[in-house]
């Protein structure tokens, strides 16, 4: 994302830095932090108090992020199918979700009071689109197959048999969330949530 961020904004006097939000270190830097799709933090009282820290006062945070423990319930759906999978089940028992989820829009909200900002807007949302199966499978492999298929979630060693059998499953779980047009309706439980520094 950085490289094609470089690459769009040539001759522009614009700086591109790869940091996490839990080692954030700047101090009253920005007017605007936008955090989208990407809200799933070890530690996140700790992000959120270093956005705090790096906006000036009167900066804002915007969250778009997918939120609740059931995030989206096709690819939850598919998962147990995982899970369940003889060829993939004892392997998928070693899995540590990385991700971090709260249930309500209000938990969201305490999160950020509790670090300063003060919330303008908290919201979670359905959010439905329609998707060929090319589209969805896509999707997964974009987002949450980077955790679902990270080493660093397991204890064990992932094989290529397991990864191929893992692919196989999803697949087939989407093919049977498709109605005769062979499109899947993906849904996703997302934050939307405005802050300000005062």
């Amino acid at each position: 994302m950085i490289r094609k961020a470089i690459q769009r904004s040539r001759g522009l006097d614009i700086v591109y830095e790869v940091k996490s939000a839990e080692d954030m270190d700047y101090e009253d830097n920005f007017d605007v932090i936008f955090c989208n799709s990407a809200f799933q933090f070890k530690d996140p009282e700790k992000a959120v108090r270093n956005c705090y820290r790096a906006l000036r006062k009167n900066g804002r945070i915007g969250v778009q992020a997918p939120a609740k423990k059931v995030y989206c319930p096709n690819f939850v759906e598919a998962i147990e199918m995982v899970r369940s999978d003889d060829r993939t089940k004892w392997t998928f028992a070693h899995f540590k979700e990385p991700w971090f989820f709260l249930e309500t829009a209000e938990e969201y909200r305490s999160l950020f009071e509790k670090c300063g900002f003060n919330v303008v807007f908290s919201k979670i949302e359905t959010v439905t689109t329609e998707h060929t199966l090319e589209e969805v499978f896509k999707v997964f492999s974009t987002g949450a197959v980077v955790g679902y298929l990270n080493q660093d979630c397991y204890d064990v060693e992932l094989t290529e048999d397991y990864v191929s059998a893992f692919k196989e499953i999803v697949k087939k779980a989407f093919e049977r969330q498709s109605d005769e047009r062979g499109v899947v309706r993906l849904k996703f439980n997302r934050l939307f949530l405005v802050a300000v520094k005062s």
